[in-house]
Protein backbone atom coordinates (compact mmCIF):
# COMPACT_ATOMS: atom_id res chain seq x y z
CA UNK A 1 0.00 0.00 0.00
CA UNK A 2 1.28 3.09 -1.04
CA UNK A 3 0.62 6.82 -0.31
CA UNK A 4 -1.31 7.41 -3.35
CA UNK A 5 -3.79 4.19 -2.03
CA UNK A 6 -3.89 5.91 1.16
CA UNK A 7 -5.66 9.50 -0.35
CA UNK A 8 -7.44 8.02 -3.23
CA UNK A 9 -9.66 5.63 -1.33
CA UNK A 10 -9.22 2.55 -3.79
CA UNK A 11 -8.24 0.16 -1.47
CA UNK A 12 -9.41 -0.55 1.94
CA UNK A 13 -7.36 0.10 4.67
CA UNK A 14 -9.35 -2.21 7.21
CA UNK A 15 -8.02 -5.42 5.43
CA UNK A 16 -4.69 -4.82 6.51
CA UNK A 17 -5.38 -3.70 9.94
CA UNK A 18 -8.12 -6.18 10.97
CA UNK A 19 -5.92 -8.39 12.24
CA UNK A 20 -4.35 -6.16 14.91
CA UNK A 21 -8.11 -5.39 15.43
CA UNK A 22 -8.90 -8.81 16.45
CA UNK A 23 -5.54 -9.32 18.64
CA UNK A 24 -6.35 -6.33 20.89
CA UNK A 25 -9.79 -7.58 21.36
CA UNK A 26 -8.79 -11.00 22.19
CA UNK A 27 -6.51 -10.12 24.49
CA UNK A 28 -9.20 -7.07 26.09
CA UNK A 29 -11.85 -10.26 26.08
CA UNK A 30 -9.13 -12.78 27.38
CA UNK A 31 -8.16 -10.52 30.16
CA UNK A 32 -11.57 -8.84 31.13
CA UNK A 33 -12.47 -12.64 32.08
CA UNK A 34 -10.14 -13.57 33.93
CA UNK A 35 -10.10 -10.38 35.74
CA UNK A 36 -13.99 -10.42 36.17
CA UNK A 37 -13.67 -14.18 37.13
CA UNK A 38 -10.63 -13.26 39.51
CA UNK A 39 -13.30 -11.14 41.31
CA UNK A 40 -15.76 -12.64 41.42
CA UNK A 41 -13.90 -15.88 43.15
CA UNK A 42 -12.47 -12.98 45.88
CA UNK A 43 -15.65 -11.94 47.20
CA UNK A 44 -16.62 -15.60 47.87
CA UNK A 45 -18.52 -16.51 44.71
CA UNK A 46 -16.31 -19.32 43.81
CA UNK A 47 -18.69 -21.27 41.65
CA UNK A 48 -19.86 -18.28 39.67
CA UNK A 49 -16.25 -17.13 39.31
CA UNK A 50 -15.13 -20.21 37.82
CA UNK A 51 -17.97 -20.39 35.34
CA UNK A 52 -16.84 -17.09 34.25
CA UNK A 53 -13.20 -18.31 33.70
CA UNK A 54 -14.49 -21.43 32.40
CA UNK A 55 -17.25 -19.98 30.22
CA UNK A 56 -17.31 -16.22 29.45
CA UNK A 57 -13.99 -16.58 28.50
CA UNK A 58 -14.34 -18.95 25.68
CA UNK A 59 -18.03 -17.42 25.06
CA UNK A 60 -16.17 -13.98 24.72
CA UNK A 61 -13.34 -15.06 22.42
CA UNK A 62 -15.95 -16.34 20.03
CA UNK A 63 -17.86 -13.15 19.79
CA UNK A 64 -14.83 -11.09 19.49
CA UNK A 65 -14.21 -13.96 16.02
CA UNK A 66 -17.63 -13.88 15.09
CA UNK A 67 -17.87 -9.40 14.90
CA UNK A 68 -14.16 -9.80 13.23
CA UNK A 69 -15.31 -12.31 10.79
CA UNK A 70 -18.11 -10.04 9.91
CA UNK A 71 -16.38 -7.03 9.10
CA UNK A 72 -13.60 -8.95 6.95
CA UNK A 73 -16.76 -10.73 5.06
CA UNK A 74 -17.80 -7.20 4.48
CA UNK A 75 -14.48 -5.91 3.04
CA UNK A 76 -14.34 -8.77 0.96
CA UNK A 77 -17.47 -8.44 -0.22
CA UNK A 78 -17.09 -4.70 -1.30
CA UNK A 79 -13.47 -5.62 -2.66
CA UNK A 80 -15.28 -8.35 -5.15
CA UNK A 81 -17.60 -6.18 -6.10
CA UNK A 82 -15.28 -3.79 -6.93
CA UNK A 83 -13.28 -5.98 -8.88
CA UNK A 84 -16.86 -6.57 -10.65
CA UNK A 85 -17.46 -3.13 -11.68
CA UNK A 86 -14.26 -2.46 -12.94
CA UNK A 87 -14.52 -5.84 -15.20
CA UNK A 88 -17.87 -4.70 -16.34
CA UNK A 89 -16.59 -1.25 -17.16
CA UNK A 90 -14.15 -2.90 -19.40
CA UNK A 91 -16.25 -5.46 -21.32
CA UNK A 92 -18.17 -4.25 -24.05
CA UNK A 93 -21.79 -6.03 -22.58
CA UNK A 94 -22.63 -3.29 -20.80
CA UNK A 95 -23.24 0.23 -22.32
CA UNK A 96 -21.67 2.91 -20.33
CA UNK A 97 -23.87 6.02 -19.48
Amino acid sequence: MNIKDMFSLDKLVLASVLLWIYRVFLCIAIIGGAISGLGLIFNGEFLNGLLTIIIGIPVGVLFVRIWVEIIYLIVAIHEKLREIRDILKNSDCVKSE
